[in-house]
Protein backbone atom coordinates (compact mmCIF):
# COMPACT_ATOMS: atom_id res chain seq x y z
CA UNK A 1 0.00 0.00 0.00
CA UNK A 2 1.09 3.28 -0.86
CA UNK A 3 0.40 6.62 0.53
CA UNK A 4 0.70 10.23 -0.47
CA UNK A 5 0.80 13.26 1.53
CA UNK A 6 0.46 16.57 -0.79
CA UNK A 7 -0.53 18.68 1.92
CA UNK A 8 -0.96 18.96 5.46
CA UNK A 9 -0.73 21.46 7.93
CA UNK A 10 0.72 21.94 11.44
CA UNK A 11 -0.99 23.49 13.87
CA UNK A 12 0.54 23.63 17.04
CA UNK A 13 -0.37 25.70 20.09
CA UNK A 14 3.67 27.58 21.12
CA UNK A 15 5.70 29.99 19.15
CA UNK A 16 7.24 27.91 16.66
CA UNK A 17 10.84 27.30 16.67
CA UNK A 18 13.72 25.84 14.84
CA UNK A 19 13.85 22.93 16.95
CA UNK A 20 10.14 22.55 16.12
CA UNK A 21 10.96 22.74 12.62
CA UNK A 22 13.90 20.05 12.85
CA UNK A 23 11.84 17.32 14.74
CA UNK A 24 8.84 17.98 11.83
CA UNK A 25 11.38 17.23 9.11
CA UNK A 26 13.58 14.34 10.55
CA UNK A 27 9.53 12.91 11.51
CA UNK A 28 8.67 13.20 7.93
CA UNK A 29 11.70 11.82 6.36
CA UNK A 30 11.46 8.34 8.71
CA UNK A 31 8.17 8.25 6.34
CA UNK A 32 10.28 9.27 3.27
CA UNK A 33 8.93 12.91 3.00
CA UNK A 34 10.97 16.09 2.91
CA UNK A 35 9.34 19.70 3.30
CA UNK A 36 8.99 21.36 0.26
CA UNK A 37 10.31 24.76 1.56
CA UNK A 38 9.68 26.85 -1.38
CA UNK A 39 5.24 26.52 -0.25
CA UNK A 40 6.15 26.33 3.24
CA UNK A 41 5.65 28.99 5.64
CA UNK A 42 4.63 29.75 9.09
CA UNK A 43 1.33 31.44 10.20
CA UNK A 44 1.10 33.13 13.45
CA UNK A 45 -2.77 33.21 13.99
CA UNK A 46 -2.89 35.34 16.74
CA UNK A 47 -1.65 38.30 14.45
CA UNK A 48 -4.25 40.17 13.32
CA UNK A 49 -5.85 39.65 8.98
CA UNK A 50 -4.00 36.52 9.48
CA UNK A 51 -4.96 33.24 7.12
CA UNK A 52 -4.00 30.58 4.74
CA UNK A 53 -5.62 28.54 2.41
CA UNK A 54 -5.73 24.85 3.04
CA UNK A 55 -7.80 22.60 -0.14
CA UNK A 56 -10.23 25.26 -1.01
CA UNK A 57 -10.64 26.45 2.80
CA UNK A 58 -9.60 29.88 3.46
CA UNK A 59 -8.74 30.00 7.80
CA UNK A 60 -8.79 33.21 9.74
CA UNK A 61 -8.44 34.26 12.80
CA UNK A 62 -11.85 36.49 13.66
CA UNK A 63 -12.75 38.02 16.77
CA UNK A 64 -16.30 37.31 18.11
CA UNK A 65 -19.64 39.21 18.26
CA UNK A 66 -20.18 38.65 21.67
CA UNK A 67 -18.33 40.65 24.25
CA UNK A 68 -16.99 38.25 26.62
CA UNK A 69 -16.16 35.89 23.41
CA UNK A 70 -12.88 34.49 22.30
CA UNK A 71 -11.71 34.82 19.08
CA UNK A 72 -12.04 31.97 16.72
CA UNK A 73 -11.02 30.10 13.61
CA UNK A 74 -13.31 30.57 10.78
CA UNK A 75 -13.05 28.20 7.30
CA UNK A 76 -15.00 29.43 4.86
CA UNK A 77 -14.95 29.28 1.03
CA UNK A 78 -11.36 30.63 -0.63
CA UNK A 79 -11.48 33.03 -2.97
CA UNK A 80 -9.68 31.03 -5.39
CA UNK A 81 -12.48 28.82 -4.73
CA UNK A 82 -15.19 30.93 -5.34
CA UNK A 83 -13.93 32.48 -9.12
CA UNK A 84 -13.61 28.94 -10.27
CA UNK A 85 -17.07 28.26 -8.84
CA UNK A 86 -17.81 31.64 -10.69
CA UNK A 87 -15.86 30.96 -14.11
CA UNK A 88 -17.66 27.69 -14.31
CA UNK A 89 -21.57 28.98 -13.80
CA UNK A 90 -20.36 31.23 -16.39
CA UNK A 91 -18.99 28.21 -19.20
CA UNK A 92 -22.70 26.89 -18.88
CA UNK A 93 -24.80 30.19 -18.58
CA UNK A 94 -24.42 32.24 -21.42
CA UNK A 95 -25.80 34.48 -23.18
CA UNK A 96 -25.25 33.26 -26.49
CA UNK A 97 -26.42 29.41 -26.32
CA UNK A 98 -29.12 27.17 -27.80
CA UNK A 99 -29.66 25.06 -24.83
CA UNK A 100 -33.21 25.88 -23.00
CA UNK A 101 -33.94 27.13 -19.35
CA UNK A 102 -34.30 23.12 -18.31
CA UNK A 103 -31.06 22.04 -19.66
CA UNK A 104 -28.72 24.89 -18.12
CA UNK A 105 -30.54 23.68 -15.25
CA UNK A 106 -29.53 20.27 -15.13
CA UNK A 107 -26.04 21.15 -16.32
CA UNK A 108 -25.68 23.35 -13.58
CA UNK A 109 -27.31 21.72 -10.37
CA UNK A 110 -24.39 18.81 -10.24
CA UNK A 111 -21.65 21.60 -9.77
CA UNK A 112 -23.90 23.30 -7.39
CA UNK A 113 -24.42 20.03 -5.48
CA UNK A 114 -20.54 19.34 -5.44
CA UNK A 115 -20.05 22.64 -4.23
CA UNK A 116 -22.48 22.98 -1.41
CA UNK A 117 -21.66 19.25 -0.33
CA UNK A 118 -17.56 20.16 -0.51
CA UNK A 119 -17.92 23.16 1.52
CA UNK A 120 -20.63 22.29 3.65
CA UNK A 121 -18.82 19.84 5.63
CA UNK A 122 -17.08 21.98 7.71
CA UNK A 123 -16.87 25.77 8.87
CA UNK A 124 -18.66 29.04 8.46
CA UNK A 125 -20.16 29.36 4.58
CA UNK A 126 -23.73 30.68 4.86
CA UNK A 127 -22.62 34.26 3.69
CA UNK A 128 -20.30 32.80 0.72
CA UNK A 129 -23.26 30.78 -0.35
CA UNK A 130 -25.69 33.77 -0.13
CA UNK A 131 -23.43 35.39 -2.53
CA UNK A 132 -22.80 32.37 -4.85
CA UNK A 133 -26.85 31.89 -5.03
CA UNK A 134 -27.40 35.67 -6.11
CA UNK A 135 -24.40 35.12 -8.57
CA UNK A 136 -26.27 32.33 -10.17
CA UNK A 137 -29.70 33.86 -10.19
CA UNK A 138 -28.23 36.92 -11.63
CA UNK A 139 -26.34 34.64 -14.72
CA UNK A 140 -30.19 33.30 -15.08
CA UNK A 141 -31.39 37.33 -15.30
CA UNK A 142 -28.79 38.21 -17.41
CA UNK A 143 -29.04 35.09 -19.87
CA UNK A 144 -33.12 35.34 -19.85
CA UNK A 145 -33.09 39.47 -21.02
CA UNK A 146 -30.68 38.32 -24.03
CA UNK A 147 -32.85 36.14 -25.71
CA UNK A 148 -34.03 38.27 -27.80
CA UNK A 149 -33.72 42.52 -28.46
CA UNK A 150 -36.89 42.74 -26.28
CA UNK A 151 -37.30 42.33 -22.84
CA UNK A 152 -37.43 38.45 -21.66
CA UNK A 153 -40.46 37.22 -19.73
CA UNK A 154 -38.70 34.41 -18.99
CA UNK A 155 -37.93 34.65 -15.46
CA UNK A 156 -40.16 37.96 -15.05
CA UNK A 157 -41.93 38.67 -12.51
CA UNK A 158 -39.81 36.71 -10.41
CA UNK A 159 -36.89 34.33 -11.07
CA UNK A 160 -35.75 33.16 -7.65
CA UNK A 161 -39.23 31.63 -7.75
CA UNK A 162 -38.98 30.33 -11.16
CA UNK A 163 -35.79 29.11 -11.84
CA UNK A 164 -36.92 27.30 -7.63
CA UNK A 165 -39.87 26.00 -9.43
CA UNK A 166 -37.98 24.56 -12.82
CA UNK A 167 -35.63 22.47 -10.73
CA UNK A 168 -32.77 25.04 -9.96
CA UNK A 169 -31.01 23.52 -6.44
CA UNK A 170 -29.52 26.46 -4.17
CA UNK A 171 -27.03 26.83 -1.54
CA UNK A 172 -29.30 28.33 0.88
CA UNK A 173 -32.91 28.08 -0.80
CA UNK A 174 -35.66 29.55 0.55
CA UNK A 175 -39.02 27.72 1.43
CA UNK A 176 -41.14 29.03 -1.97
CA UNK A 177 -43.74 29.74 0.58
CA UNK A 178 -41.65 32.79 2.06
CA UNK A 179 -40.86 33.92 -1.06
CA UNK A 180 -43.28 36.97 -2.56
CA UNK A 181 -45.98 35.81 -5.03
CA UNK A 182 -45.64 31.99 -4.27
Amino acid sequence: MVSYADDFVILHGQPFTERQDQWFKEKLALEGLTINEAKTRVVDMLKQKAEFDFLGFTFKMVASRWPSGNPYLRAQPGKKSQERFKAAIRDIVKHRTSLTLRELIAKLNPIVRGWRNYFNSCGYPNRIFFKMDWFVVARFYRWANRLSQRRSKCLIPDPLKKLMKTGMELFRPPRLSSVKGA
